[in-house]
């Protein structure tokens, strides 16, 4: 795969799929083994030291026309339907940042969904516009439901899981049954499919939460699902992006059918979606040979101020940029 660290110049790639589309690519380079101690997977913050395969590509387009048409989504969901229905599992071994990785996401959505949930630095339901009702979300790719639980249940008060792998959802049934009775009880749906078929009903979500799962989708299925995300969005919704960046170009790992995009590529990728980028923050606190993770709030052009994440770091915590 291209780009998991290399040195050398830079190279920019116009795609054929998206005119006008280029993304910066590091400069062809042997490719390295990875780490075999390393666990990697799509809920995971994987090794960044090399792709799980030793070949390497030109360009997203040929990368994508050797992979895509081979069973590319199919490999992916027997890959997880073999994973433990464990916080481990589905973290590819690294149950242990799930903690840090809940309050980054709680602490970002404090700051880039606050008009939505009213205030609240970090996170924490706080009503503010009443006049939307209950807060809806859908949590794509959501696995066992850890993401639900500990961070989207604390903010809205229903929630749809979207995951395509049947034992994972079941496991988020029982992980999420405690919250769904009771005195301000939550609601919570589940749907078992995979993000290029989630159709979401039209302005029916405050938010879309997809974290470490849309590395699965080509470059052409994210883009219209993105476009599906945004027709689902309420006024004033955002889409967020929690991700694996690679330093430069992408990084294929073929155990699991993944891609792990750079900044760079995950940004032409939304301007070809028509999104707005409104918020951007580098996760903190994870372990140093896990690649950077980014946390990206999207909408709709006219709904936000673009670019409103200022620069500033913050120790052991989350680094906003622009």
């Amino acid at each position: 795969g291209g780009g998991g660290g290399g040195g050398g110049g830079v190279r920019t790639f116009p795609s054929e799929s998206f005119p006008g589309f280029s993304i910066p690519l590091p400069a062809p380079a042997p490719p390295r083994r990875p780490n075999a101690s390393v666990q990697r997977g799509r809920r995971s913050a994987a090794h960044q030291g090399g792709a799980s395969n030793l070949q390497a590509y030109a360009s997203p387009e040929d990368m994508w026309a050797a992979e895509a048409g081979n069973g590319w989504y199919e490999k992916g969901v027997e890959y997880w339907a073999s994973a433990p229905a464990t916080v481990d599992g589905v973290l590819g071994g690294y149950g242990r940042v799930a903690g840090t990785d809940a309050l980054g996401s709680l602490a970002f959505a404090g700051r880039a969904l606050k008009h939505l949930l009213g205030g609240g630095g970090t996170g924490g339901r706080v009503d503010g516009d009443r006049s939307r009702g209950r807060l809806a979300a859908a949590d794509c790719g959501a696995g066992m439901g850890r993401v639900t639980r500990d961070v989207l249940s604390k903010l809205f008060d229903e929630v749809t899981l979207v995951e395509p792998v049947g034992k994972l959802l079941q496991q988020a049934r029982v992980e999420l049954a405690p919250l769904a009775g009771g005195e301000g009880a939550k609601e919570f749906r589940f749907e078992e499919r995979g993000l290029e078929t989630f159709r979401p009903a039209a302005a029916s979500l405050d938010v879309v939460w997809i974290q470490w799962c849309i590395g699965h989708l080509t470059d052409a299925d994210m883009v219209s699902f993105l476009g599906r995300c945004e027709k689902a969005l309420r006024p004033g919704g955002r889409i967020v992006v929690k991700e694996n960046n690679c330093r430069e170009g992408f990084v294929v790992d073929k155990e699991d059918s993944s891609v792990t995009r750079s900044d760079s590529y995950f940004r032409e990728l939304f301007k070809h979606s028509g999104l707005e980028l409104f918020h951007c923050e580098v996760q903190g606190g994870l372990p140093k040979e896990l690649f950077a993770v980014r946390m990206y709030a999207l909408g709709r052009p006219s709904e936000g101020t673009p670019g409103a994440g200022v620069k500033r770091k913050h120790p052991g915590g989350p680094g906003l940029l622009d």
